[in-house]
């Protein structure tokens, strides 16, 4: 019984590594294709930048299937700080789809364990990917705070068309399950765009 209930939490794992990793890079690719279809007629030099730029993001994104496959956290967190991976990360997004981002991360020095930051990585990534493939944004805010020394918040809000009704999908039931990996909590809200608030405890993590 143990193994099977091993086995089983394995293949979700690797699902959700998979659906990362290839649903945000195809996501990207089609808003980058997107733009690059706008530009064509009016910009040829544009153009050839957008399309190098969507080069960049295809061999990214074989890049990360692989080590998704081969189980490896997000690859940008293996050689930065998380504030820097996601400086990163979300420049890319923005450079590719032309979608505009306002990052502020007030969380200076937190030394978060692996987990946590690996969490953090995928919900922001996955929100930006919901904010171009479901909401239509042009633009997002992601706001990384303390509201108190017991908590780390994120606060991640779009212009996109909101959801009156939320009904979980994939990736909506995957930020809640990573999130319960850490004992935090997320809550979402369709209306005024598409809002998203996770509360991570601050405990056993230390911060300036």
């Amino acid at each position: 019984m143990s193994e099977y209930i091993a086995k089983d939490r394995e293949r979700k794992r690797i699902a959700r590594d998979i659906h990362d990793s290839v649903g945000h890079a195809l996501t990207g690719i089609a808003a980058g294709i997107d733009a690059t279809l706008v530009l064509i007629d009016i910009n040829k030099e544009e153009t050839k930048k957008q399309l190098e730029k969507i080069q960049i993001a295809v061999k990214q994104g074989i890049k990360d299937v692989r080590k998704a496959l081969n189980r490896i956290r997000p690859g940008a967190l293996n050689r930065y700080t998380l504030q820097e991976s996601l400086k990163k990360m979300l420049k890319e997004y923005s450079d590719i789809s032309r979608i505009k981002i306002d990052f502020s991360y007030h969380w200076g020095s937190a030394d978060f364990e692996k987990t946590t930051e690996d969490v953090v990585f995928r919900i922001i990534e996955e929100s930006i990917t919901n904010s171009l493939r479901h909401g239509h944004a042009s633009q997002v805010s992601i706001v990384c705070t303390l509201p108190n020394k017991n908590t780390y918040q994120m606060v991640i809000k779009d212009n996109g068309t909101g959801a009156k009704k939320i009904i979980p999908g994939y990736g909506i039931t995957q930020m809640k399950e990573r999130v319960a990996i850490i004992n935090g909590k997320i809550s979402f809200d369709g209306h005024d765009g598409f809002k998203i608030v996770v509360d991570i405890p601050a405990e056993g993590d230390t911060y300036d």
